[in-house]
């Protein structure tokens, strides 16, 4: 999966609706063993202080919904069955009426539920914040006919991250299970609940939050079997022996284990010239050459600084 990523904030004269012009100011790539999995770390490595698709600290929809918990609601998780109907008004594609600006930090989801002409504005606007709104929409009652009609983002991709927020409402509908499983382990719907999590591409920052429990707890939220497996990317597609192929993290059984072998990590800075990538990119590829020649078994990854609020891109 690849996210453009855009920088309207150092532009303040560009128009910040996207088009057929050129704005991405680069992308952001990820690699998963399914499409929700990748989605969501490619949000994580576009450092928007985005931990994933919701379950942030950004997601108006779970801090609205954690305060009508506490203040007794007991359905407050569950999606929105008011469902309505897509309004018949004219939407002028291709023109200037009705857009609005890009909404990075959701401003019009202040108030939950989101006004409904609001929420019809954002989903036909294409901007860099209309994913997190599809989001909304669906935990609104909004089918994906609804939402395709609006944005005419293909029902297969809508599809998917419809099951996400699908899967939020059965995760939080069954969060005192999920937390002792993490606590005690054993089987049952908690421990299947989180091990889907991490399949799905949910981080630990994302499920401390959603569950209410310390990020440092949610770290070791992670059944053991499955902590850290890495699958191949076969860069030659099998037509002959691929002597680099990629390789990327993921939650599943591992089919091998290398029990002698080393690590090579290599770590850029925030922000750098193209100049110093230059550099960096070879000293990071040396290291691993030199490591091969000692050892059968190397392993390199080149990440860029973490920095509180960002993340890291894994290349």
């Amino acid at each position: 999966v690849k996210i453009p990523r855009w920088q309207f904030e150092k532009f303040p004269n560009t128009e910040p609706v996207l088009g057929t012009q050129m704005k991405s100011v680069g992308e952001v790539m990820a690699i998963g063993r399914t499409f929700k999995e990748a989605f969501q770390k490619c949000i994580r490595s576009m450092e928007i202080q985005r931990a994933g698709f919701g379950l942030d600290r950004n997601d108006r929809w779970l801090t609205s919904a954690h305060e009508r918990f506490a203040g007794g609601q007991a359905d407050a998780y569950r999606t929105l069955q008011n469902r309505e109907e897509v309004a018949d008004e004219a939407i002028m594609l291709g023109s200037r009426q009705g857009e609005a600006p890009a909404d990075v930090d959701e401003s019009t989801a202040t108030h939950w539920p989101i006004d409904r002409a609001a929420l019809r504005q954002k989903l036909s606007t294409p901007c860099q914040g209309r994913p997190y709104y599809i989001r909304y929409a669906f935990k609104m009652g909004w089918t994906i006919e609804q939402v395709h009609e609006l944005t005419r983002i293909d029902p297969w991709f809508l599809d998917q991250m419809q099951q996400l927020v699908e899967f939020e409402a059965e995760l939080l509908e069954h969060a005192p299970q999920v937390v002792a499983a993490a606590a005690h382990g054993g089987v049952g719907v908690g421990t299947d609940l989180l091990r889907k999590s991490e399949m799905l591409g949910y981080s630990a920052a994302q499920i401390a939050l959603a569950l209410r429990t310390p990020l440092g707890r949610a770290d070791q939220m992670e059944p053991r079997e499955e902590d850290g497996t890495f699958r191949m990317v076969d860069t030659c597609a099998a037509e002959f022996e691929a002597v680099t192929p990629y390789y990327y993290s993921t939650h599943e059984a591992p089919t091998m284990r290398v029990e002698d072998g080393r690590v090579v990590i290599g770590v850029a800075p925030e922000i750098s010239t193209a100049s110093s990538e230059l550099a960096q990119w070879w000293s990071w590829a040396a290291g691993p050459i030199a490591s091969a020649r000692a050892s059968n078994s190397t392993i390199a990854a080149f990440t860029r600084r973490w920095r509180p609020g960002g993340s890291a891109i894994a290349r």
